[in-house]
């Protein structure tokens, strides 16, 4: 070791904070947060081949800016974070494009700025005519585009293909995760929440009509017949399966409409190219899980997103809290359960995460109203609180009229020749037999159909 080398292994580094010195920006790679306004100053020491990791919170397109006007085309990816955020920004600003890419999350391969730019003008424009309409329009808007965007096809040795929302607007597969991904982002677009919800279903019902249809007429049968002969059979089919299955939460609140809740929407089951059909759409809690399709108990925070009562609530989040202590199981009562801070928490806190995607204003009063944190004091007076707001809102259930005179919205709106009456009662009439057979009811009132014939 020369006298130079031993000199500069004392040297104290320049610190810039305290996650990066001088020397750390002329490394291979480099990842960025979050600077400060006096920090960009030391951006012109970056190596010139280093590859710059960036977090789109950390004021992207300043970032940019600042090494652009250095000349600096160091290779720059980011990482988004809120998309829509990025997107008002970086379509806003006349930056170039070159060496920079996207991920639009942490475990998305990533592509060039302009494609990602590419990609999202095409999902815009899938919307641009709905940016006027209220929340409930807006969302039946979005869920005629899915629901008739491709069929069901599965892309059996690249399963990814099927479901990545950048390729299934490019390629002919689609499966449920494609159709949710695709229906998340055009809702966000419009300024609807909504999330991905995976779950797992009995796939006992499709092995009851695959045999069914071995001994009958199927296509010839009513639906309530169908209905009726799927649940009996159910039961005697041993092997009892369950699939993965990708459907939507969504929170939708329409003055207009009258509307306030969390919702359950499952487009896959509505998927038609050439049928208007609308039986997965919005529904509560107890509507969902009513399908013929039965959700198989997962034993997680959004379990608690399933009650019809506080009572229910409390049973679950018990059950929830026993499973995450099962060691325990034994030696700890009902009532040293509920008041364990640590066994509380271990639930609430994920549920509170997808809450907060749906929901960030109540749960950021509820986090200031309540302190959240691991020494929650008031944890029967929360627990209250978010109990009684998730009954309220998973079981507020849209009346049918509301529906149809969305419905009607969109297709006068929308459609080049609007809807006719007759048009509307076939609607009807097709979503009440489909119904039947999925859910074993109809899913508009007769009523309203009387009142349409009656204007013949």
């Amino acid at each position: 070791m020369n006298i130079l080398e031993i000199i500069n292994n004392f040297k104290i580094p320049i610190i810039i904070n305290n996650k990066y010195t001088l020397e750390s920006l002329k490394q291979d790679t480099i990842y960025f947060e979050n600077l400060k306004s006096n920090e960009y100053q030391y951006l012109k020491e970056i190596g010139e081949k280093t590859v710059i990791n960036l977090m789109e919170s950390a004021d992207a397109i300043k970032f940019i800016t600042c090494l652009r006007s250095n000349n600096q085309m160091n290779k720059i990816v980011i990482t988004l974070q809120d998309k829509e955020r990025f997107n008002r920004k970086i379509l806003a600003t006349n930056i170039d494009y070159s060496n920079i890419f996207i991920k639009i999350d942490k475990i998305s391969s990533p592509i060039s700025l302009e494609q990602y730019i590419k990609n999202e003008q095409i999902l815009y424009s899938m919307v641009k005519e709905a940016k006027d309409y209220s929340p409930l329009e807006k969302y039946i808007y979005v869920h005629e585009i899915v629901k008739r965007f491709k069929e069901y096809k599965e892309h059996e040795s690249n399963k990814l293909l099927s479901r990545k929302l950048y390729d299934i607007i490019y390629n002919n597969y689609i499966v449920c995760s494609g159709y949710t991904n695709l229906q998340v982002d055009l809702l966000n677009k419009l300024g609807i929440k909504s999330i991905q919800e995976s779950v797992e279903i009995d796939m006992t019902s499709f092995e009851a009509i695959k045999l069914l249809k071995q001994k009958y007429k199927w296509k010839s049968l009513k639906s309530k017949i169908k209905y009726r002969l799927i649940k009996e059979l159910r039961p005697y089919i041993i092997s009892q399966t369950f699939g993965k299955h990708s459907r939507l939460i969504v929170r939708l609140i329409d003055k207009k409409y009258g509307i306030d809740g969390i919702f359950f929407n499952d487009v896959t089951f509505d998927n038609s190219l050439t049928d208007s059909f609308y039986n997965y759409l919005l529904l509560t809690q107890h509507e969902i899980t009513s399908s013929i399709h039965k959700m198989k108990l997962t034993s997680d925070a959004k379990e608690l997103l399933y009650v019809d009562s506080m009572r229910e609530f409390y049973d679950k989040l018990n059950y929830l809290m026993r499973c995450n202590l099962a060691d325990n199981q034994n030696n700890i009562s009902e009532r040293e359960m509920i008041n364990s801070i640590t066994a509380v928490l271990a639930i609430i806190k994920p549920l509170l995460i997808i809450l907060r995607k749906l929901d960030p204003q109540f749960i950021d009063m509820l986090y200031q109203k309540y302190q959240v944190t691991d020494k929650l004091p008031n944890i029967n007076s929360m627990l209250s609180k978010l109990g009684n707001y998730i009954v309220g809102k998973v079981n507020n259930h849209i009346e049918d009229k509301k529906i149809i005179s969305a419905i009607q919205f969109i297709y006068n709106n929308a459609f080049e020749n609007g809807l006719q009456d007759e048009e509307l009662i076939e609607i009807i009439n097709l979503n009440n037999d489909q119904n039947m057979l999925e859910f074993g009811y109809n899913r508009f009132n007769k009523k309203f159909l009387d009142d349409l014939l009656k204007k013949k």
